[in-house]
């Protein structure tokens, strides 16, 4: 599914371009066409339909801005629509998708990285944290009006399943009420056929 990215271009405005530590050629959704918000609403309603979900997880994390900076029909598209921040054009893209993903009768999640970057969310937001060495300066924040669900500390060390309680912060009952759980997460660059169980069911049968 290329044609879902956005073409990226060098310095000299060559298309279809790596630029090293920046972009490569083609990466990260274009936010600028409808086929993007068309696919991704068929994609989620044909995932609801065989999965009884209540929530789907819009992922959203690690958007760097560099690939979209450095095309013109995005730069254009932007002028066009008064945007004078990158930021605005996220708001943009999570806009459009989270209106797609309401009209299926999706609840969403995403991962914190849309607030870190100024976007803001509605109060039906599920926002989870991942970047978090110590939860409350985040949370203090922005967690007033969304809800976290706090991922620290679930990886694969049993151990520290124990030891993490994710209303450890400073604050008052009423915002640590918001938080509403955690998740603990497998990555697939990790497992394949050979190791899927013994890694998944050791560790976290005990979350």
């Amino acid at each position: 599914f290329s044609e879902l990215l956005t073409t990226c271009y060098d310095s000299n405005g060559e298309p279809n371009v790596s630029v090293y530590g920046k972009h490569s050629a083609n990466e990260i959704l274009n936010p600028i066409q409808n086929f993007t918000y068309d696919f991704f609403k068929q994609f989620f309603a044909e995932v609801k339909s065989v999965f009884a979900d209540e929530f789907i997880h819009l992922g959203m994390d690690e958007v760097y801005y560099e690939c979209w900076e450095s095309n013109p029909e995005i730069k254009k598209f932007m002028h066009d629509l008064n945007m004078t921040t990158t930021a605005q054009l996220e708001q943009y893209y999570v806009k459009r998708t989270v209106e797609n993903v309401r009209n299926i009768g999706y609840k969403y999640m995403t991962w914190q990285d849309p607030v870190d970057n100024g976007v803001e969310m509605s109060s039906d937001s599920v926002v989870q944290l991942w970047k978090d060495t110590e939860l409350g300066p985040i949370y203090k924040s922005w967690g007033e009006y969304i809800k976290p669900i706090a991922k620290k500390k679930y990886k694969m060390d049993w151990k520290k399943y124990y030891n993490c309680d994710p209303h450890n912060f400073t604050g008052t009952r009423e915002e640590k009420d918001l938080i509403i759980g955690g998740e603990a997460c497998l990555w697939s660059e990790y497992v394949d056929g050979t190791n899927l169980l013994a890694r998944l069911w050791y560790g976290f049968f005990e979350t």
